[in-house]
């Protein structure tokens, strides 16, 4: 369904040669067979599938022959679109796709999801900045590096996306598609392959706006917009939000469908010209904000406010910002009493705007009052949001992202305001509290909270709310961040002790990893194990080490990339690892042995390479 067979001649020629190379470097017999069972792993994690001159008896893997009625009786139908939906959407993520926000994080459907097929913790959570010394590896989702993913996901894309009736399911799937683009557009090429990989990148995602049933979907237009101001070209963003808003719709001839169109595209381009779109801590520079971005922001919310398709300049008088705040007060009351539909983000939309217009006006104490009225409503809708999935209420389920996608922009703002203006950081600090206590698992108010309390160089806040916040919170996402940010302390202190020095931070991370590996939220997850038997090796204690390692087999005997760590690790112990993993019956794509007669063969060939050219000269 998905393989390409005219291809399969040159990539096996590829994979031999690379093959080849690793044997012909006379690595050691531990870093040749990792190197080869990774090579193999990457190249020969889809099905064999025969091409047109081909039968199932040309197969040299039969471990990659999938037959129907091997795997006719674990099939099953699911009906309902929504559910088809939720399994495209686990299998993108399960390629390495960034999932799309679809569940709150505290929903059961997100809980489930973290769980099920998490060996690194780039499949878990996404931590900021530091990642590198955090993530097991080099923090790089090994999903990504399967050869031929990219044309494969995109294969997905363009196939199942025909199969989806409801329009509001096709227009998220059609955003995973473009935002799965433009993350090619902000990585950094340094080959001139990769960096052909950037152009047709982007060219597909041209072609995706462009495609005719696109047209109308603004929420593809204002991602590409945010792409192209991460990148610097921020004339080019402006233009894009300037041609949807004047030119696309007006096309809309429903007026709610126009309003929460015209809503979310105006508050991209107002946080945009504020910087509240930026997440890199340079972008945002302690002192004033510019006093161009605040009258063009203030004049994109009036023209907003009086339902104009025109992104032109008008200082609003001051009669006129009396009518727009009574009209912004008037729309937010009309939000609230809305109920959530599963495509609609009006009520956040309108929330921002209406904040945005009272800090601009008046100040941020207006602006935060705004966000403080809509959350303590959402509050009282939430429910219980346990009970909610497993009824699948999907009324419910909205009114939790609506409340986590509000909170979220309640802490961005106030971030904002603390980085443009001298303010003390207890008001954003009980702020954030507040949103945690609510959303306790929430990547993006857990980044915020570890990246601001970490420049106090204080550990009390962030010890006691991890402390309190871990035991109690059932999910692995705290621990991680925990983790993180003694990770963080260690690499500063880093600098000024010795590096093999036992220190307090030491000690508080070992302390960290044997709580949450007794923990029920993580004492299953290989990426905890991976990075508590990394953390043991860094610290130069193989003992330690293995004992770690023998303690994850106990709980995580499935995970082979546990077994592969160790290897990595423990060189000595490479046959005695591969013989538990025969054991344990795990996928050894290339035996020892193969191994030991290709070295031994490319040995002698070197050897006997003088004696040849001897008789040649």
């Amino acid at each position: 369904m998905f393989s390409s067979p005219e291809l399969k001649l040159t990539e096996a020629e590829t994979h031999e040669t690379m093959e080849d190379n690793i044997i012909n470097g006379l690595p050691s017999m531990t870093t040749a067979w990792l190197q080869i069972e990774a090579l193999r792993e990457q190249h020969h994690w889809l099905p064999w599938r025969p091409s047109a001159d081909q039968s199932e008896s040309d197969c040299e893997d039969l471990d990659r022959l999938v037959v129907f009625d091997d795997i006719k009786s674990s099939l099953f139908e699911l009906k309902p679109e929504r559910l088809q939906f939720e399994l495209v959407l686990a299998f993108l993520e399960f390629l390495g796709v960034d999932p799309l926000p679809v569940h709150s994080s505290c929903s059961y459907q997100t809980y489930r999801r973290r769980h099920v097929a998490a060996l690194t913790l780039s499949d878990v959570v996404r931590v900021p900045d530091a990642s590198g010394r955090v993530f097991v590896g080099d923090g790089v989702n090994e999903r990504e590096r399967l050869h031929g993913r990219d044309s494969f996901v995109r294969r997905v894309f363009s196939q199942v996306l025909p199969r989806f009736v409801e329009p509001g399911l096709t227009s998220l799937l059609t955003l995973a598609w473009l935002k799965f683009e433009l993350s090619q557009l902000l990585s950094k090429p340094g080959t001139k392959t990769e960096k052909q990989k950037v152009k047709d990148a982007k060219r597909r995602a041209k072609d995706l706006l462009k495609a005719e049933e696109n047209r109308n979907n603004f929420a593809l237009y204002k991602e590409y917009a945010l792409s192209e101001w991460l990148l610097g070209n921020r004339i080019d963003a402006e233009r894009v939000l300037e041609t949807a808003i004047t030119v696309g719709t007006s096309n809309i001839e429903d007026d709610c469908t126009r309003k929460s169109v015209l809503c979310s595209l105006y508050r991209a381009f107002i946080e945009l010209q504020l910087g509240l779109k930026l997440d890199s801590e340079a972008d945002l520079t302690l002192g004033r904000m510019p006093a161009g971005n605040r009258n063009r922001a203030m004049c994109l919310l009036a023209n907003f406010a009086d339902g104009s398709y025109s992104v032109q300049l008008q200082t609003p008088s001051s009669t006129h910002l009396l009518k727009l705040q009574r009209w912004y007060e008037h729309e937010l009351e009309s939000a609230l009493t809305d109920p959530p539909t599963p495509s609609d983000s009006h009520l956040v939309d309108i929330t921002c705007c209406s904040s945005y217009f009272a800090y601009l006006l008046h100040g941020v104490a207006p602006a935060a009052a705004v966000f403080d009225k809509v959350i303590a409503m959402l509050r009282g809708r939430r429910g219980d949001l346990m009970q909610a999935a497993l009824r699948f209420d999907r009324q419910a389920e909205m009114s939790s992202c609506q409340f986590e996608a509000v909170t979220i922009a309640y802490v961005k703002f106030m971030l904002f305001h603390s980085k443009t203006t001298v303010s003390p950081l207890r008001n954003l600090r009980q702020i954030l509290y507040t949103a945690l206590e609510d959303f306790p698992n929430s990547n993006d108010l857990l980044k915020v909270f570890v990246n601001m309390e970490s420049r106090s160089h204080i550990s009390g806040h962030l010890r006691r709310y991890f402390d309190h916040s871990c035991p109690l919170s059932g999910d692995l996402i705290p621990w991680v961040y925990a983790i993180h940010a003694e990770y963080q302390k260690l690499q500063s202190a880093a600098t000024t002790v010795e590096s093999r020095r036992e220190t307090g931070v030491t000690h508080r991370i070992r302390s960290l990893f044997q709580k949450a590996v007794e923990s029920a939220a993580c004492k299953h997850s290989p990426a905890i194990w991976r990075l508590y038997l990394q953390f043991e090796v860094q610290q130069q204690h193989e003992k330690e080490a293995k004992m770690v390692f023998y303690r994850a087999l106990r709980e995580c005997p499935w995970a082979k990339v546990l077994y592969v760590d160790a290897i990595s690790h423990f060189s000595a112990d490479l046959q005695d690892i591969v013989d538990i993993m025969t054991e344990k019956d795990l996928r050894i794509r290339v035996p020892l042995e193969e191994v030991d007669l290709l070295l031994r063969n490319a040995r002698l060939a070197k050897e006997e390479e003088p004696a040849r050219e001897a008789d040649i000269c």
